[in-house]
């Protein structure tokens, strides 16, 4: 049996998922199975994998059904303690295995650990997507850097997954029997990943490796920037959703969520710019608006609509009264 399974979900990836591929069988650690799940695709996808003759990849096929259906599949069919999933758009660096596998053997209380990721997209390269996207990793980071890992914290962890997700499928293994108690991922087309996380770590301990010892690719057939206005409506759901499980006192965690809406709410809203839809970018601010009283947001809405001259006299009048009598 290998120590670990190998999990690629692709769909209509025939023109990248061999580097994907290549990447896994490049690693330093050579115990593995690697378990490709065709979900659907029509491109060619089989011939791409076919051309591999290493005896440790399986080929399956299925019918279209998602990203975490996929995922599933694969652990269903992992014969290994532990299950690591690398989307078929992504990269490993050849130590990625060796370097995790090495710290959950000697940390058999952990049920997951995860990485940090260099960030492409395009031509910009970010060298750490933590530092990129996730300020709460930041400022805990801030106490020191952990190439090795870390246990992170369970309060630590709940209030980052509540606030935000940069723990990519790509950065993480998982222990297969915690995650089949965890119930696995939804079928959801975007956001599954998170949904599934904090389900998970209200099981499990989760480690972190302050490495990027992985590749994560943003590209143009990304989930992310396809359903902009779907992506937002399923995190707004799924935040608000954990907000009716948290007691009115835990003021820490539901100011996280409310941190969780408006990042969101930005970055959506950005993305609707880059495409020149100003009415969707400014419903999307005014929706977070609406849910959090972030009145940064309405700034935001009022600065997409209204002549910059007008925008900096608000953003004037606004500095000059407290926020709490906005939200009043």
């Amino acid at each position: 049996m290998s120590k670990v399974t190998v999990i690629i979900p692709t769909y209509n990836r025939a023109h990248i998922l061999s580097q994907a591929i290549e990447s896994v069988l490049a690693q330093t650690m050579g115990d593995f199975e690697l378990v490709i799940v065709d979900d659907g695709s029509t491109d060619g996808t089989a011939e791409i994998v076919r051309g591999f003759s290493d005896s440790r990849i399986r080929y399956i096929q299925q019918a279209n059904a998602g990203p975490g259906m996929a995922r599933n599949r694969g652990v269903a069919e992992a014969t290994s303690q532990y299950v690591s999933f690398l989307d078929s758009d992504d990269l490993w660096t050849p130590d990625k295995l060796s370097s995790c596998l090495t710290f959950l053997s000697n940390h058999p209380e952990v049920g997951g650990i995860f990485h940090d990721l260099e960030w492409r997209s395009g031509d910009e390269v970010r060298p750490s997507f933590v530092r990129a996207h996730s300020a709460r990793m930041l400022a805990w980071l801030a106490g020191g850097s952990y190439p090795e890992g870390t246990l992170i914290p369970d309060r630590e962890l709940h209030l980052l997954l509540l606030q935000e997700v940069p723990i990519k499928p790509t950065a993480l293994i998982v222990d297969k029997l915690a995650f089949k108690t965890s119930g696995g991922f939804n079928s959801w087309v975007w956001g599954e990943d998170w949904e599934f996380l904090l389900r998970f770590a209200k099981q499990n301990r989760l480690a972190y490796l302050d490495r990027p010892l992985g590749v994560r690719r943003t590209t143009p057939d990304s989930a992310q920037l396809k359903e902009i206005k779907r992506n937002f409506t399923v995190a707004c759901e799924l935040l608000s959703s954990q907000r009716s499980l948290i007691s009115s006192q835990d003021t820490e965690a539901l100011a996280a969520i409310s941190t969780g809406i408006t990042q969101i709410a930005k970055g959506m809203s950005w993305e609707y710019l880059k495409r020149g839809k100003r009415l969707p970018a400014i419903n999307t601010c005014l929706i977070g608006f609406a849910k959090t009283g972030n009145v940064e947001l309405l700034f935001r809405a009022l600065g997409v609509c209204l002549p910059i001259s007008l925008f900096r006299a608000a953003k004037t009048l606004y500095r000059g009264r407290s926020r709490a009598s906005w939200i009043a």
